[in-house]
């Protein structure tokens, strides 16, 4: 890896020798330095199909003269691989931001690590981030983030794993001309017959192309007329592989792919062939140390250090094996996984023989811990840090061994998680716990999921320990190995007298945390399948319900101060600055601008059919725009200052409240056709003992109210029935009136003694909620009876939301905690734990989860 200086290379692979130019790179390299981000992608026609060269012409594409001084930021590589997911993605984004910055941050979210990805990606400037050998759009995901601000590059042999938006770029097999020409590279010119005859067995697969001309080369190294190898293996493969070989028939590729490593295997013998097939035991898409081959064939056969290369060696002229020098690390090899599917097959090494292999493996590995008794499971923690192959992927080897006793008993061991978490970070090991199926290592993994958050390096390893401590000990059966842990190391830790937060009991499924230092609101689209973000620091995000994904919106680092989303969740609309409201697409992409000219804009509304929208300045004028931008009508201000409005649920009014009391209906067109009046006047001469004390802000139990209450007539809240047949208004006073659309009251709810907080109406209409700055939380009929008193909070409630169907609802309140309520008043749930003031909650569109935002920058799903 380079330097990290700007316009570097980091975690690039180095070049190919011998790598012949193919037309695509000019297409690629015109295609990524167009001055515009997004991703590219480079895929194959034939779905599954590996081999055809996309990561050789990615890695031709980081290292052009252009790509280089396009992206003045640097160019990063990270290969992802069929079998990684979850915790392993984090990780992957967390070596990214590690390379990019030099220091590694703690996730084991693939949404939290790639925007902090991201984030470092920007901070240096116009990046280029290749993602490498993606099997699913799932996993590329998390990665898209970058998209905004850099260029992502993506090789996958499955077009559908690339986004809708991505250029497509078909890389398959190679022009006539240039299969010759990697054929026969590095050797006298030949019979053009028989180089047309290897061209047509191998369907000008690049893979295939490659592995022939070592075999040739290595032939006519050792004294073989080149014609006659080339006849040889023609007539070799000609015996098993179809003339041509249709590469778009998979049977017929993986009988070429067997065929042609069959070919350069005979160059082998026994021994070195068996030795060969034993590299089969490795993950796919590792870079695998030297040092862990010679521990493998050492364990396997006994080879000796200098045997283990020399061997190594002879793959790599055969072109089996990849071989990277040491630039700072350990030499290494690797596998193309196309070659290791043919070693891992039946008619390679076999499930049988890779069971042994791994165990000779792991027996030999045992070595490696010191003080070991070798009667007994290995202390596998004891494992040194020099290795960092065997920490990543042991419990890999483990199972691939069926050893799963041993696996097992690691996973409850304590002494393995505190130095993996001390080594190697969180999201290692999660990504540990995801290789068991038993319910115990299930019930931790929850567990560190839940607490990821909370498990980030502290100001020195004792304190990060016993954190960690405290957690595992939360759940039953880890206690007895935290206990031991603290006997042999005297260690303290904090043992929790009651449930946690993060235990499973509080039904919290998931801790998201947000780079932004000031978290303002969260929004669920109407599916349920997205959440807005938007924070007064920065602008908005669109997050995937389980965080895989964040669009950041283009709002070019204006605070965002509100979000408005559509019914049907398809667009969305920011305020944002002091006069600009853009509307979105849920994907992320600007629809429109309103540039207000009537001073800083205070609020928006969106019609919910999308036909109109109102815009409120902080003067307290209302305009109502088209949403293609245009302007539509202005509200005259015949009531006074604008202070609020709402939408009917059909969109075919709006209603405003103003400064001096007065409530007004308005058509879509901006015309006022009915203004609000109370049959209640505010008697000027108080004629009663209790007219006296309100107004000189005492209650009827003769208790003093905090402040005086403000003026009756003075509507501080405004909502409408989702039928939109009536209203309700809250006043100062506490009072909630109810209305028809008509102007006709219905009814006036009393009982608050302080000033009114909010009110809200039941998704059916037929009952309602109010709450005030003091005193509980109340439940209403539609007719103005009282249904219930909620109580139970020790502090102010701040916010009451009701569940999609009506059936319950959700207090917020600043004792930091959220209680659930049966609909009928009944307490359900109490949700405790937040590490900060809970500044909102919302519910799930279903109903089936909720999501509270806290003060200390995270969401926390329910």
């Amino acid at each position: 890896m380079e330097s990290r200086t700007r316009g570097g290379l980091f975690l690039v692979p180095d070049r190919q020798a011998g790598w012949v130019r193919r037309s695509e790179l000019d297409d690629v390299v015109s295609t990524l330095t167009m001055r515009r981000s997004g991703t590219v992608g480079l895929t194959t026609g034939l779905t599954g199909a590996g081999g055809f060269g996309k990561t050789s012409l990615a890695v031709e594409v980081c290292h052009s003269d252009e790509v280089r001084r396009r992206f003045d930021g640097g160019v990063i590589w990270v290969t992802v691989g069929r079998d990684r997911a979850g915790a392993d993605i984090a990780a992957l984004a967390n070596d990214v931001t590690e390379a990019v910055l030099g220091v590694r941050p703690e996730f084991s979210s693939p949404e939290q690590a790639c925007h902090r990805m991201a984030e470092a990606l920007a901070e240096r400037g116009h990046m280029l981030l290749v993602v490498d050998d993606v099997w699913s759009l799932e996993q590329l995901r998390p990665f898209l983030s970058a998209a905004t601000r850099s260029r992502v590059l993506v090789t996958t042999r499955l077009p559908r794993a690339l986004p809708p938006k991505a250029i497509a770029m078909i890389v398959d097999e190679l022009a006539p001309r240039v299969a010759v020409q990697v054929l026969s590279r590095g050797l006298p010119p030949m019979n053009p017959g028989v180089l047309g005859d290897l061209v047509a067995l191998t369907g000008r697969w690049p893979l295939l192309l490659s592995l022939l001309n070592a075999r040739l080369r290595d032939e006519y190294g050792a004294g073989t007329n080149a014609d006659v190898a080339a006849r040889r293996a023609a007539g070799r493969l000609g015996r098993t592989v179809s003339t041509p070989l249709d590469v778009t028939v998979a049977s017929q590729r993986e009988s070429a792919v067997l065929a042609t490593v069959e070919h350069s295997l005979e160059a082998l013998g026994a021994f070195d062939r068996a030795r060969f097939l034993e590299l089969g035991v490795f993950p796919e898409d590792v870079a695998i140390p030297a040092a862990v081959v010679e521990l493998l064939w050492r364990g396997t056969a006994g080879l000796t250090a200098k045997q283990a290369e020399r061997l190594c060696g002879r793959l790599q002229d055969l072109a089996l094996i990849g071989r990277h020098p040491a630039e700072g690390a350990a030499p290494s090899i690797t596998i193309h996984d196309v070659v290791r599917s043919a070693l891992r097959s039946e008619d390679g090494l076999g499930k049988e023989r890779a069971e042994v292999a791994n165990r000779d493996f792991l027996d030999e590995a045992r070595n490696l811990v010191p003080d070991d008794d070798l009667t007994a499971d290995a202390e596998w923690w004891r494992l040194p840090s020099t290795v960092p192959y065997l920490w990543n992927h042991l419990l890999f080897h483990l199972s691939e061994a069926r050893r799963y006793r041993e696996l097992e008993a690691l996973l409850h061991d304590v002494r393995w998680f505190v130095t993996r978490v001390r080594a190697f970070g969180v999201a290692a090991a999660e990504s540990d716990l995801t290789l068991s199926t038993s319910r115990s290592v299930a019930g931790v993994r929850r567990l560190i999921a839940r607490s990821t958050h909370l498990l980030t390096p502290f100001e020195s390893d004792a304190v990060s320990t016993a954190n960690l401590l405290a957690r595992l000990y939360a759940f039953p059966p880890m206690r007895a190995s935290v206990e031991r842990y603290s006997r042999e190391n005297e260690t303290t830790f904090l043992r929790a007298r009651w449930p946690l937060p993060e235990d499973g009991s509080t039904r919290l499924l998931r801790t998201l945390t947000s780079a932004a230092r000031h978290l303002e609101e969260v929004s669920i689209t109407p599916d349920g399948s997205r959440f807005v973000v938007h924070a007064r620091d920065g602008g908005a995000q669109i997050w995937k319900a389980d965080g895989t994904t964040r669009t950041t919106l283009a709002t070019h680092g204006r605070p965002v101060h509100e979000v408005a989303v559509s019914p049907d969740g398809a667009w969305l609309v920011t305020r944002s600055g002091k006069r600009r409201v853009q509307i979105w697409g849920i994907d992320g992409a600007q629809r429109a601008v309103l540039r207000n000219g009537i001073g800083r804009l205070a609020a928006t509304v969106a019609a919910p059919d999308g036909s109109w929208l109102a815009t409120r300045s902080a003067r307290g004028g209302v305009r109502l725009w088209n949403f293609d931008g245009s302007r539509r009508a202005v509200l005259r201000r015949g009531t006074g200052k604008f202070t609020g409005m709402v939408a009917a649920p059909d969109g075919s009014w709006l209603a405003t409240r103003s400064a001096t009391g007065g409530v007004a209906l308005w058509s879509p067109a901006g015309k006022r056709h009915l203004i609000l009046k109370s049959r209640v006047r505010v008697r000027t001469k108080p004629r009663r003992l209790q007219d006296v004390l309100r107004m000189r802000g005492w209650n009827q139990e003769d208790e003093k109210v905090p402040g005086r209450n403000r003026p009756i007539g003075k509507v501080s809240a405004l909502v409408v029935s989702p039928d939109g047949s009536w209203l309700a208004t809250l006043s100062g006073d506490g009072s909630v009136r109810l209305w028809g659309v008509d102007g006709v009251e219905r009814a006036v709810l009393t009982g608050h003694t302080g000033a009114g907080a909010g009110v809200r109406i039941s998704p059916d209409g037929s009952w309602l909620v109010t709450w005030s700055s003091t005193g509980p939380v109340r439940l209403w009929e539609a007719d103005g009876r009282q249904r219930a008193v909620l109580t139970g909070h020790a502090g102010v409630v701040r916010q009451v939301v009701i569940s999609p169907d009506g059936g319950w609802l959700a207090t917020l309140s600043g004792d930091r905690s959220v209680r659930l309520w049966e609909a009928d008043g009944g307490e359900r749930a109490a949700l405790t734990g937040h590490a900060g003031v809970v500044r909102q909650v919302v519910i799930s569109p279903d109903g089936g989860w909720l999501a509270t935002l806290s003060g200390d920058r995270s969401v926390r799903l329910w």
